[in-house]
């Protein structure tokens, strides 16, 4: 049945009855859903997306798509590779500076949020969204998939940081400062492999850029590191510190407040920073803050799935 209807939904494409053969899909899928075919409504409904995008049908293809991730997470479809391929796929079949990629990603969140392991999302669906708005200039949606995705993500976010930081023609210092924002998101999601990998990424396209900006490297008795590299500008000595010292857990709990109290000396009381550093000692460090901390992968989740894109 599902050949014969492929090709009576393909002639009506060919013959641009979009909106018939759109509507046909969806009586099709329907029945396949009421009947429990769930991975045959979804073939089909891939199948007409990515017609649909072929003839430049995207609002279409995207409601399509999003029948798809309501029928998953109304059924529970675990989030698996193949899946993930199957939405991979459709995702590349949309225009990346189109609004159907945001509108996408926040049903595939949701989906992937319900019937994954992850409560933020699948990790590689932020990767793959995040490269995809990287492509095309979307820098802040982008950092914010990146914030959430994969160690892959976490190098793809420093080399865009810096790519956008000489973009603005920043000196080194002032783009040494931005390593401290993501690694501290990072570290306050226990994301400490993340934070290492972005600040390792960073460093090492700096020095690229900078040489003078790396004086020495020296040995370290650390469990969690055997050398120090030691930088002409203060704040990425200090993210290095913040991370080593977080690899240690909660038992390095001291050396992280006497970290802060140094480095707080020139930050202004209403710097978003302090609330940061407050946050990663809470999550790392279990050290009860003076204050509630706003959460910032709330405030992410609700950007993602609502608001402020």
């Amino acid at each position: 049945m599902t050949d014969r209807v492929l090709k009576k939904l393909k002639l009506s494409l060919e013959n641009g009855d979009y909106y018939g053969a759109h509507q046909m899909y969806l009586t099709v899928c329907n029945r396949y859903v009421k009947g429990k075919r769930i991975t045959e409504a979804v073939d089909l409904l891939a199948n007409g997306a990515r017609l649909l995008c072929e003839h430049k049908q995207y609002g279409s293809a995207l409601d399509m798509t999003n029948v798809i991730l309501k029928t998953w997470t109304d059924e529970n479809v675990a989030v698996s590779e193949d899946n993930l391929t199957l939405l991979f796929d459709l995702l590349d079949a949309f225009p990346a500076d189109g609004k159907e990629i945001r509108d996408l990603a926040k049903h595939a969140i949701k989906w992937t949020a319900k019937c994954g392991e992850f409560a933020s999302g699948e990790p590689a669906l932020h990767h793959q969204i995040g490269v995809i708005l990287a492509g095309v200039d979307k820098i802040e949606d982008a950092q914010r998939h990146f914030i959430l995705g994969t160690t892959d993500s976490a190098e793809s976010l420093a080399v865009l940081i810096l790519k956008e930081g000489q973009k603005n023609n920043l000196k080194p210092e002032n783009l040494a400062n931005m390593t401290l924002t993501p690694t501290l998101q990072y570290l306050s999601t226990l994301r400490i492999a993340h934070a290492l990998t972005f600040f390792t990424t960073f460093t090492k396209h700096l020095v690229s850029i900078d040489p003078a900006i790396k004086s020495t490297t020296i040995a370290t008795a650390a469990a969690t590191s055997n050398h120090l590299t030691l930088y002409t500008i203060p704040v990425l000595n200090f993210v290095q510190l913040v991370i080593m010292t977080a690899q240690r857990g909660p038992m390095a709990a001291a050396g992280y407040q006497t970290l802060c109290q140094q480095y707080l000396v020139s930050v202004p009381e209403n710097d978003p920073l302090r609330d940061l550093l407050e946050r990663v000692g809470e999550t790392v460090f279990n050290i009860r803050p003076r204050k509630a901390q706003p959460n910032f992968l709330q405030d992410i989740m609700a950007s993602l799935m609502g608001g402020g894109q």
